[in-house]
């Protein structure tokens, strides 16, 4: 089947490595509106996109987020990416956004029962229009394991989230330093039809 939209999905691919370049005010204008027109439950659309493009302010972040994972206590349930995460950020060698040019951090209200997946299908149809238009992205999870970290929530209400949203998801783009990745089989997610 030839179909744009079926090619677009099968061609996404999570970008960690972008050239030193911003994207066009008017790419991240369609990739942000693409994440404003996701379904959102009963529709409340309470996503709130934080877009960070600032060097300074991406600094800033990275410094945050380094910190809370670095405080992470030994005997706190891990796994080994987990683990690696937490030891490169004592290490202040935690990159999570992979420097991004652009970095955006989408936030619901906390008491949303549908808060993450609201936050999830927002963030996949930003994905999906950032792959159309050539661009790199990547899902970003690092910020909902810290949405209830005092200083991780002081720095965005200092960026403009609210006291009542929490952090759920962010996406890095920009345009990527590699070829495009090829298309790979599908290994995982089960289906089981009922006919």
């Amino acid at each position: 089947m030839n179909n744009p939209v079926i090619e677009n999905v099968k061609d996404r691919r999570s970008i960690r490595r972008f050239k030193n370049e911003q994207i066009s005010q008017e790419e991240l204008h369609e990739i942000v509106t693409a994440g404003r027109l996701a379904p959102s439950g009963r529709n409340v659309q309470q996503n709130h996109f934080v877009v960070i493009q600032k060097d300074e302010l991406k600094k800033r972040i990275r410094r945050v987020i380094e910190d809370a994972y670095a405080a992470i206590p030994k005997d706190h349930p891990s796994y080994p990416k987990l683990e690696r995460a937490i030891l490169r950020a004592k290490e202040h060698d935690y990159d999570f956004f992979f420097s991004a040019p652009t970095l955006i951090v989408v936030a619901n209200n906390k008491e949303n029962d549908n808060a993450m997946a609201d936050v999830a299908v927002a963030l996949e149809n930003m994905m999906l229009v950032a792959t159309s238009l050539s661009i790199g992205s990547c899902y970003i999870n690092q910020f909902k394991r810290m949405n209830e970290n005092p200083e991780v929530l002081a720095h965005f209400e200092n960026l403009g989230l609210n006291p009542d949203e929490r952090i759920l998801g962010a996406l890095a783009l920009g345009y990527s330093a590699l070829p495009w990745p090829e298309r790979k089989d599908i290994t995982g997610n089960k289906v089981t039809y009922h006919r």
